[in-house]
């Protein structure tokens, strides 16, 4: 436990790796500006039930067993969609950029969509599956102050429309 009472694994909005961003590559080359939506434990784990049509949520280790699976292409390119290179994007940016195009790594878009909810103001991400549920950021800004700053959120998001 830490000095906050959480697990080594902590809460269900935390993200998956951490969501540790250094601020310079492998090679220790400075990176500029990104946001990255860091999909949670959660989130690959409902992928993996969504892609293999399972009734429960499969555990962890058979989560990362399938995701593993898919090939190193395709985790590569499901990750790089989930990067928006040159921009740093804050909570409050966020929160104010409803219906906002955002181009990430891969090349693709994803449609930034706000909702007024009961409780405050929810940010949604629409990726290119039309038929599944879009994710949601349930955390933000962490890493802030520095040129990267990542959200954590409750599902993968997928570059493709799967069926």
């Amino acid at each position: 436990m830490d000095a906050q009472g959480q697990g080594r694994r902590g809460r269900r909005g935390e993200p998956a790796a951490g969501g540790a961003l250094t601020g310079e590559s492998p090679a220790g080359a400075s990176v500029g500006a990104l946001t990255a939506f860091v999909p949670n434990d959660y989130a690959f784990r409902e992928l993996v039930r969504d892609l293999t049509a399972a009734r429960t949520l499969p555990g962890e280790k058979a989560a990362f067993d399938a995701v593993a699976g898919l090939g190193v292409d395709t985790v590569e390119d499901v990750l790089l969609y989930h990067v928006v290179p040159g921009a740093t994007i804050d909570r409050r940016a966020a929160l104010t950029a409803d219906g906002a195009e955002l181009s990430t790594a891969l090349g693709a878009d994803v449609e930034v969509d706000v909702r007024h909810c009961w409780y405050g103001r929810q940010v949604r991400l629409v990726d290119a599956d039309t038929n599944d549920r879009d994710a949601r950021v349930v955390r933000y800004d962490i890493n802030k102050g520095n040129k990267q700053i990542a959200h954590a959120v409750d599902r993968v998001l997928r570059p493709i429309d799967l069926p």
